[in-house]
């Protein structure tokens, strides 16, 4: 009767021992299954923006700022998106580098101020330019030094 007692205690801790050994290592295999799964799908790189999709998500914005009428809108729409595309293109061209690069930027900005003089007034220009930082020039503000009056 003690070796059947024995013999049953045995085999119920062996099999509890094998299956916790297959549960652990089926579950290990799940867990490195689903790293792999996730990653083998590549991402998807988003698509660069498009001139329109730039003039589309900014021209609400100066619709409501200046109160332009439908024509003006469809003017203003067809500036931005010409702005925007030869911006782009100047981004996307390599062999224009350093200062021939600086002088097409602000080529196109000047062209891209005047379009706007022709439907927008001096002061609608400047604070159009103002709210995008069109105008944003690098240019580092000196602190003057003063000099000592008591000299």
């Amino acid at each position: 009767m003690r070796r059947l007692i024995f013999t049953a205690l045995f085999l119920f801790t062996l099999v509890g021992t094998a299956s916790a050994q297959y549960y652990n290592r089926m579950n290990g295999m799940s867990r490195m299954n689903r790293s792999m799964a996730t990653q083998q799908t590549p991402r998807p790189e988003p698509e660069p923006k498009t001139p329109e999709d730039v003039t589309a998500e900014r021209l609400p914005i100066y619709v409501e700022q200046f109160g332009l009428d439908p024509f003006k809108t469809e003017v203003l729409r067809s500036y931005l998106t010409d702005y925007y595309d030869k911006v782009f293109r100047l981004q996307k061209n390599e062999q224009l580098k350093g200062d021939a690069a600086r002088k097409e930027y602000e080529f196109i900005e000047n062209d891209f101020k005047e379009n706007l003089r022709t439907i927008l007034t001096e002061d609608e220009v400047n604070k159009f330019l103002a709210i995008d930082n069109f105008d944003k020039k690098n240019k580092k503000k000196r602190k003057s030094k003063k000099k000592d009056k008591d000299n």
